[in-house]
This record gives structure tokens, sequence and C-alpha cells, in this order.
């Protein structure tokens, strides 16, 4: 496997692990904040290397989306997609789930 592959399997295990435990943080209606937490830190992971990714590949050419990623503030861009799904998954689970869960 090319490092390209290998960064690319590693970030799709990071959003797969992050939708995992995203989808089973909470149980008996009871959160369970070490799973919630390492959803957070799965989402960060997998945003940081795909920073890693665009940073190495984004000017050779090996795929089209990576190269759209060509400059230093299209790859800052990623982190700050990054921040904003993690500030909204923050606020619908504080928000929508968490109240939902108090409620019954």
């Amino acid at each position: 496997m090319t490092m390209f592959n290998v960064l690319t399997v590693t970030a799709c295990i990071f959003i797969a692990a992050h939708i995992l435990l995203l989808s089973g943080f909470f149980s008996r209606k009871k959160l369970i904040t070490s799973r919630y937490a390492y959803a957070h830190f799965a989402l960060w992971s997998a945003g940081l290397v795909a920073v890693l990714l665009a940073s190495c590949f984004a000017t050779t050419g090996q795929n089209v989306f990576v190269a759209f990623f060509n400059t230093p503030l299209k790859r800052t861009s990623i982190i700050f997609i990054t921040f904003g799904l993690s500030i909204f998954e923050h606020a619908m689970v504080r928000w929508v789930i968490l109240t939902s869960i108090r409620k019954s």
C-alpha cells in the first residue's frame, strides 16, 4: 500500500469510529461521557489525518478531490470544517438528545 492509501484508510477508520461512538454514547437514558469524548477525539483525528493527506498529496495529482486542497488556506479549511462539525454535533447532543433524555 502506498502512503496515500494508508492515510485514506486511516481517515476512513477514524470517521467510522466517530459514527459508531457517536451513535452509542448513551445507554439506558444516560450519557456515557467516555464514548462521547472518544467520538470527538475520533473526529478530530480524522480531520488531522485529512490535513496531512492534503498537505502531502494535494500537488501530486493522485486524486482530484485531494488536489482541490492545493493551497494552505484550503488545507486550513479542513480544520475549520472539522471544528464546525464538532460544535454542531455538540449543540445537537446538548439541546436535542440530552433534553429528550431528561424529559423521559
